[in-house]
């Protein structure tokens, strides 16, 4: 019977020796040069994805259930646009579409059908005469300056008040 420690002497060594293949990376497509300037960019983006990831994270504590919720829902939406941004492999396309950042995080969340159905909803609740709580109203006073750098347009939440017969449906 063989040692434990033997075996893992022995896999260390052949794997030492080149006999492990490590995961491939995805590489991008394209010349040198594009790829060299892709992944300049690739870094910037993800950054992007980042910085507006922890805008709506750090939102999130001071907010309602109802707004938690849609919150994490825009971090669901955001982080599935993350990947399939980051999933694509032509140098071209960071090169084109993502040199310059400008609102592209927030158009690709904003022109989805998921975030569409959030706003819709808020509407349908405001159109029913629910009004704000006082710590909703707080909580979205704070937060129109952190929508406006976001890009997100502010607008009011509405808080399920069984009482007035206003209700948010999921």
């Amino acid at each position: 019977m063989e040692k434990p420690w033997l075996m893992e002497d022995a896999t260390a060594a052949w794997e030492g020796e080149g006999g492990a293949v490590a995961p491939a990376e995805k590489r991008l497509i394209g010349t040198v040069n594009q790829v060299a300037w892709a992944e300049q960019i690739k870094a910037n983006v993800s950054a992007e994805f980042d910085r507006v990831a922890k805008a709506l994270e750090s939102r999130a504590g001071g907010q309602s259930e109802q707004q938690r919720s849609d919150t994490r829902a825009l971090i669901a939406i955001l982080e599935e646009k993350r990947a399939e941004v980051m999933a694509k492999d032509q140098a071209g396309y960071f090169i084109h579409e993502w040199q310059e950042l400008r609102d592209q995080v927030r158009t690709m969340i904003t022109q989805g059908p998921r975030y569409k159905a959030i706003q819709a909803r808020r509407a349908a609740a405001d159109s029913r005469g629910c009004s704000l709580s006082p710590n909703d109203q707080r909580s979205q006073s704070r937060n129109v300056s952190l929508t406006a750098e976001l890009g997100f347009t502010p607008r009011p939440f509405a808080r399920a008040l069984p009482k007035d017969g206003c209700h948010i449906l999921s």
